[in-house]
């Protein structure tokens, strides 16, 4: 999964959104409400929410692949095409874009 920098961008804009709509809300509070308390959350939110735990739970580093890639380097297996390098790089190219 490709996730652009555009992408990324975007999430924090949301995140950063969310805060200053609470700081707003906070400030126009004038009396406190003697009822239940209640919290709705917004699409946004609910959005910002499920990012932030596909984030949490996806690994930082996928060690199976680094070590093999290490194997490969250091038994000088390791090749990749100028092909596969052109589209890696066009893709990232178009996902820059589009996100």
């Amino acid at each position: 999964m490709l996730i652009s920098t555009n992408q990324v961008q975007n999430v924090l804009k949301v995140y950063n959104q969310q805060g200053k709509v609470k700081k707003v809300a906070k400030a126009e509070q004038t009396a406190p409400s003697m009822g239940a308390d209640k919290m709705i959350l917004s699409d946004e939110s609910k959005l910002v929410q499920s990012v932030k735990q596909c984030l949490a739970d996806t690994p930082e580093v996928r060690a199976d692949k680094v070590a093999e890639l290490k194997t490969a380097v250091k038994t000088g297996t390791y090749q990749v095409s100028g092909r596969d390098i052109a589209e890696k790089m066009l893709g990232r190219t178009l996902v820059d874009r589009l996100g």
